[in-house]
């Protein structure tokens, strides 16, 4: 029998089906039914999940999305393998202390952030450093600096090494190490163009370079801690412990007839086999390994020209490991896939797939690589994996643990009648949830914001930067795009329940009706900018707000926001009546049913200055007031009015507009990326879509 969606969000037994080569095992996991949400008098946020891998439906020999979530760096305690903590892309850090069966959230901060590097000391194993950024493929990627753990990472605080992100200083912490091996005091980190030393144990950081580069990875040789290089798309090199740099550039661009390309991507590793000895891996117009002395880096040659790694510049992570007893060094480079070299880097095999059933079956994009005991740790786009044979077979740490609700989605809806819930995921494709179980279709690549289409089992799903649509439920799916553009996962919809016409915005914003094709319907409008954010008036589909994507940056005050009264026969340029957008772009808009428009923004704000969070109109968008009162300074992301409040998601949570103030929605919701919100008047249920903490619920 059936369960209806508001006697679901809840307590699943959940049967997993193994895609190593482990024996079939089943899981219980706590949630929270609406019915307990009903009888809830807190009326506090509830997980709905997923909360590990969903089944995936692709069988042996395809290729699968499976995973749950983006993540970026692996430690291992070393006196404890089952002790492992983990960096997401977006959501912090999580830790295991049996072996990845369960994992817990540990990094309390009020603001989401991602974790990019995670070092432990080597006197007091229970300290550790973190290095804090957001890695979500657009414009709002910052960071908030470094964090301290001096409890084995069970709780954090944040270092002397940080700051705030505001307007036109949006750093990421990218890299930290330390400089002397021994005795831990002296530490190097990078930013996205600064280095940092200290000398303290990281109480203290003097800033000794700002740079042009965007900077990747620190190289500390091992033998001599005063040789190190930092490289991203330059590489700078430290004789004297990183006191002072010289740009070596051009140095190694000439090595292989490249000069200096800001648009290559370098990494450095140290030999551990041969003394003083580095490979260089670079990804530019071509891919090409080089090797050679360290102190003589005018002298390194190109090994090999054309090491047929697949090339990724977003994705780069890469490792050493020396068997003393067989005298064999192996070479690992990780972008798409993960790719090894027995031979000193004549030759590399991929050891990485996404193909279901295969012994070395991970998740594309490789993020971290590290090793512990002998043990290869992956950090990828779809979770953490080890090898304890030099990458020749993998289990995963995260494919069926409890509690990683760490799923990056974009947009969802949910059917009642059919008990069908839908939402797409950057890296894991489209999701569903049904009979109390998670599933991801077996539709390889980047899922988008979804959209119920009237019929109990039909959906259409953003998916690989287009649009598809299935009639049943996610059994088939057919193309269902509007003209050629391929603008991103975010890509707006709405369905018109009156009238069953969708409509779906790319540059241009087209309308479909029923049994018909699509039409545009801002063909008169200009289309260098794609449409960000569309609302549609639920009661009469000819009345339609739309805005563009991109601020004019001191330009004139135009073709950033439109309204049609006649289904886009004439529209009106309402832009100059919102000056924010000379710098600024809108998110989402929402019109309540006083006729007041409100209008989400993105980006920062100079700290110190007034915030521009949201702004309502009360007279048809003839004028605009600037609403942000208790919001943070971060880019805010979706807007809905229900039950006479206002109510909006940011890159903390959610918040809710009371007496022209805002504050956060009730309690227990994650410090993350909302990404849409949607309100189920039948239950009485508000769910927030998050990017990298799955999806919430709450009785509203």
């Amino acid at each position: 029998m059936k369960i209806k969606f508001y006697f679901i969000i809840t307590l699943a037994l959940v049967t997993l089906t193994q895609c190593k080569s482990r024996k079939k095992t089943s899981k219980t996991e706590t949630s929270v039914t609406i019915f307990n949400l009903q009888r809830n008098t807190l009326n506090i946020w509830q997980p709905i999940g997923p909360f590990h891998s969903p089944n995936p439906l692709a069988v042996k020999g395809e290729w699968s999305p499976h995973g749950n979530g983006r993540f970026m760096c692996v430690n291992v305690h070393p006196n404890n393998a089952n002790e492992i903590i983990i960096g997401h892309a977006t959501s912090g850090i999580f830790k295991t202390t049996d072996g990845g069966k369960t994992w817990h959230q540990k990094l309390n901060f009020e603001y989401a952030t991602g974790i990019f590097k995670i070092i432990r000391f080597n006197k007091d194993k229970n300290h550790l450093m973190a290095c804090s950024g957001m890695d979500i493929g657009n414009s709002r990627q910052y960071g908030f600096g470094l964090f301290e753990s001096f409890d084995n990472g069970e709780t954090w605080i944040r270092n002397f090494l940080q700051y705030n992100p505001e307007e036109y200083n949006l750093d990421q912490s990218r890299d930290i190490a330390f400089i002397n091996l021994k005795s831990d005091e002296k530490l190097i980190s990078i930013t996205t163009n600064k280095i940092f030393i200290s000398g303290d144990f990281g109480k203290q950081w003097n800033k000794v370079l700002d740079t042009k580069y965007d900077l990747k990875t620190i190289s500390v040789n091992p033998y001599n801690e005063n040789e190190i290089f930092v490289s991203g798309n330059g590489v700078l090199k430290s004789i004297d412990g990183g006191k002072s740099w010289q740009d070596i550039t051009l140095t190694i661009g000439n090595q292989y007839a490249n000069g200096s390309n800001l648009n290559q991507r370098i990494n450095i590793l140290f030999s551990q086999k041969n003394k003083g000895f580095v490979y260089v891996f670079v990804q530019a117009s071509i891919n090409v390994l080089l090797y050679g002395s360290s102190s003589d880096i005018a002298t390194i040659k190109t090994i090999n020209s054309n090491p047929g790694i697949i090339p990724n510049k977003s994705r780069q992570a890469s490792a050493v490991y020396y068997n003393a007893k067989t005298n064999q060094e192996s070479l690992f480079i990780g972008t798409t896939r993960l790719f090894r070299s027995d031979d000193g880097g004549q030759s590399f095999n991929i050891i990485s797939s996404p193909v279901m059933g295969d012994i070395n079956n991970i998740h594309d994009d490789i993020n971290g690589l590290t090793f512990s005991d002998n043990n290869l740790y992956c950090a990828t786009d779809g979770g953490i994996d080890f090898s304890a044979d030099n990458g020749q077979t993998w289990q995963s740490l995260t494919d069926h643990s409890n509690n990683l609700n760490t799923s990056l989605i974009f947009g969802f809806d949910y059917n009642p009648t059919s008990d069908l819930l839908m939402c797409g995921t950057q890296d894991n494709g489209i999701f569903k949830y049904q009979n109390q179980q998670w599933n991801c279709f077996n539709l390889y690549g980047d899922g988008g914001r979804c959209v119920g289409m009237g019929d109990s089992f039909a959906f259409s799903c953003g998916f690989a930067q287009m649009n598809y649509l299935s009639n049943d439920g996610g059994k088939s799916w057919s193309y269902h795009h509007a003209g050629n553009e391929r603008t991103g996962f975010e890509f707006r919809m709405y369905f018109h329940k009156k009238k069953s016409m969708f409509f779906l915005a790319n540059m241009h914003l087209y309308k479909q009706e029923k049994n018909k094709r699509f039409e545009i319907i801002t063909s008169q409008l200009q289309s260098d900018r794609f449409i960000k954010a569309l609302w549609v008036n639920p009661d009469d589909e000819n009345e339609i707000w739309i805005a563009k994507d991109d601020p004019t940056w001191g330009g004139t005050l135009k073709n950033k926001l439109f309204h049609t009264l006649d289904g886009g026969d004439n529209w009106t340029d309402y832009t100059e009546n919102l000056p924010i957008l000379l710098w600024r772009s809108v998110t989402d808009i929402s019109v309540n049913n006083l006729g007041e428009i409100a209008v989400t923004i993105d980006g920062f704000d100079k700290n110190g200055t007034p915030l521009n969070k949201v702004y309502i109109s009360t007279d048809n968008g003839q004028s605009f007031k600037n609403v942000s009162d208790g919001l943070p300074n971060l880019p805010n992301n979706c807007i809905i009015h229900i039950n006479n409040q206002w109510i909006c998601g940011n890159n903390a949570g959610v918040y809710e507009l009371k007496y022209d103030k805002w504050e956060k929605l009730s309690t227990n919701f994650p410090p993350s990326i909302v990404t849409e919100l949607k309100y189920f008047e039948k239950d009485k249920i508000l769910i927030a879509s998050t990017f990298g903490r799955g999806l919430w619920a709450i009785r509203y």
